[in-house]
């Protein structure tokens, strides 16, 4: 009887994520292997219970369950940990004759330890197993190098978002994999990636760009005959060498067909670069809106920048800091806060007891301080629930001991575990309905959608500062190439703003916009330390002498957009050497960042340089801030000197960026 190998590591890594996987995150999860794998896939919505199926309905087969592992999405795995689970399976592969293995992957994992490790564990499988045939599903999210084309015959991933076909994807790869055990097919596959970084805030596959691109495939999939054609959005925050958008073929047509195939939908995909991106609004913006009766009710606000299934922690405030702040009129339930200390602070004081606390903020503060809070304890709870779907249907799902903290009209949900919310079976878990509250805010994106889209007159996704944000260049990117991340991006609207000198009375806001980009810019880059405490009161400091400062030639401007700052440029005449001007510092709020507005600050700035008798200028940039070198670069920089702290390593390693004809500069700031 033929034998068929089957393992699976799903695991969507966030490089910005303050929370590690650890051992414990999977076995909370997937973490076995053998009748206890079988047994758990069975009937389940996911890729083994699909591909189980597919050998049960073919007959004849012997399917061998070997380590499958899978934990929601977080920060980078734990060192050594992937390690182990990878020389677990070879383990078990070596010594044995297969006739074929079925990969159930995410494609998007990180790793503290190790980079690329799914192509890694590809390669040492495919040593493992000789020249027997092996395919691989991936998530829609999946990050791929085009070598795992050369190392599977079969490649294949999700076609929808909300993922609601897992189940379905396993099946097809292992019914292709069965018809290559019987001669029928022999496949080969290949992957060409499209060289962009789309979010997936607009990824969804039932309207935009995403679901044009799916039904440009599975048409030119038909018109060619091939097995499948799969478009991979790829996954943002898992910053790596291969992150960003691909396409995989899988047919038994040759190479160059495939290849052919591939470079047309590539251009297709290329050109909605930009209709991925989304500016959303802040939750002051929404909140002011639904008072005023424009948002109609139920009403859904989702904070994605925490979501859980982005890699979120349930950790940072700003929706839940929003709210208190404006508290809407009806009642309002929020879930949720992952804080276990607080949920048995909670079950120690019992229902109905009064508790002060803070929630955010809890394991990192760069992305906003902890909101305190005095709350009532609604609800305790304890246990679990089998999800519903149509995502992850019949998946059990552990809880541990969660709370219902009520302040005022607002109950807020916090739990011991760190778990998503996208089935009607969690609320249900609170024993709460959703029938009771107007309003519900959720730390989640897209799949969100899959099981609630029904169930709301609006849903509206915000914009807050997080692991997970819509403005990519938010985030201090260090692996990916920064052409590819800004491909899409150079051509956005441009952003509105009145730019002007800057005023003693400026100080707290430039203080205040300069702490929040450090914090989102050079996390990974600064200490963590020095980002969390005390930043906007050393940066005011700063900012008060600097801007009292007389007779030294400095340009400082600000670009504000009604009354708020959007950005600012500091340059000094002094400092460096050769040079006429020094750019000390351009910043432009997160949320602005793509928009045109650093580069207007620039150009005026080298603008009132040149009026000064200026004719050069220059700049230091960290080398791995790569949207910031990229964008340098753009306009014409050239890196004339570098220095760096061999103790410190890479991060501090710092290069200065010059332009020795100023008017060239403006010129490239001024043009389109």
């Amino acid at each position: 009887m033929p034998k068929i190998a089957l393992f699976r590591f799903w695991y969507e890594g966030n490089s910005f994520s303050p929370l590690p996987a650890r051992l414990a995150d999977f076995q909370t999860r997937e973490w076995f292997s053998g009748a206890e794998a079988a047994t758990f896939y069975e009937g389940k919505a996911l890729e083994p219970g699909g591909a189980l199926k597919a050998v049960e309905v073919a007959g004849g087969h012997e399917l061998v369950f070997l380590d499958c592992a899978a934990a929601y999405p977080a920060g980078p795995i734990e060192a050594g940990l992937f390690l182990k689970y990878q020389e677990s399976l070879i383990e078990s592969l070596r010594g044995q004759q297969w006739d074929g293995v079925y990969a159930s992957l995410h494609g998007a994992a990180v790793c503290e330890d190790e980079e690329q490790p799914e192509l890694k564990l590809l390669r040492a499988v495919r040593a493992a197993i000789g020249e027997a045939p092996l395919a691989v599903s991936f998530d829609l999210h999946a990050n791929l190098n085009p070598e795992v084309g050369r190392l599977a015959e079969i490649v294949l991933g999700y076609k929808t978002h909300p993922h609601v076909d897992m189940a379905e994807t396993g099946e097809k790869a292992m019914t292709l994999l069965l018809q290559t055990l019987r001669g029928g097919i022999r496949p080969n596959s290949m992957i060409l990636p499209a060289d962009f970084v789309p979010t997936s805030f607009n990824m969804r596959t039932d309207a935009g760009p995403m679901s044009e691109m799916a039904a440009l495939a599975k048409e030119t999939c038909a018109d060619r005959g091939f097995l499948d054609i799969t478009v991979f959005g790829g996954f943002a925050c898992a910053d790596g060498p291969d992150t960003g958008a691909s396409i995989a073929l899988c047919a038994e047509a040759p190479l160059a067909e495939l290849l052919e195939v591939a470079q047309r939908l590539r251009e297709e995909y290329r050109a909605r670069a930009e209709a991925f991106e989304e500016r959303l609004p802040a939750p002051t913006d929404a909140l002011a809106a639904l008072a005023r009766g424009e948002i109609e009710q139920p009403a859904a606000f989702l904070e994605p920048s925490d979501n859980v299934f982005s890699g979120g922690a349930g950790d940072t405030p700003g929706l839940l800091r929003a709210l208190l702040e404006s508290p809407p009129q009806d009642p309002c339930l929020f879930a949720f806060f992952w804080d276990p200390a607080v949920v048995e602070r909670a079950f120690s004081a019992g229902e109905g007891a009064e508790l002060t606390c803070a929630l955010g903020g809890r394991l990192a503060t760069h992305f906003g301080e902890p909101v305190p809070l005095s709350a009532t304890v609604h609800a305790l709870v304890e246990g679990g629930f089998v999800n519903e779907g149509p995502m992850e249907k019949g998946l059990r799902v552990e809880m541990g001991r969660a709370a219902v903290l009520r302040v005022g009209r607002i109950d807020i949900l916090v739990t011991s575990r760190n778990v998503p919310v996208n089935d009607p079976a969690y609320f249900a878990f609170f024993g709460l309905s959703l029938d009771d509250y107007p309003l519900l805010c959720v730390k989640a994106k897209n799949h969100f959608r899959a099981a609630f889209s029904g169930r709301f007159t609006a849903i509206l996704a915000l914009e807050t500062p997080g692991p997970a944000p819509s403005d990519l260049l938010s985030l201090p990117f260090k692996k990916v190439p920064a052409a590819r991340l800004l491909f899409g991006r150079e051509t956005l609207p441009e952003q509105e703003a009145t730019l002007r000198q800057a005023r003693l009375d400026d100080a707290a806001a430039i203080a205040r916009l300069h702490a929040e980009s450090w914090r989102s810019v050079y996390h990974g880059i600064l200490e963590a330390h020095y980002l969390a405490h005390h930043l906007e009161e050393e940066r005011a400091e700063f900012w008060e002498s600097f801007l009292r400062r007389e007779g030294m030639g400095d340009i400082v401007l600000v670009a504000e957009r009604d009354g708020e700052l959007q950005g600012f440029i500091a340059l000094v005449r002094e400092g460096e050497e050769g040079y006429d001007g020094v750019v000390e510092n351009l910043h432009v709020a997160p949320g602005g960042r793509g928009g045109g507005i650093g580069r207007r600050l620039l150009a005026e700035a080298c603008h009132r340089l040149r009026d000064q008798g200026g004719k050069s200028v220059c700049l230091w940039v960290f080398d791995s801030n790569a949207a910031a070198f990229a964008f340098y670069k753009r306009l014409g920089g050239v890196v004339d000197a570098h220095i760096s702290d061999p103790e410190a390593g890479p991060s501090e390693a710092d290069s200065r960026v010059a332009w020795r004809d100023l008017d060239d500069l403006i010129e490239r700031c001024d043009g389109p």
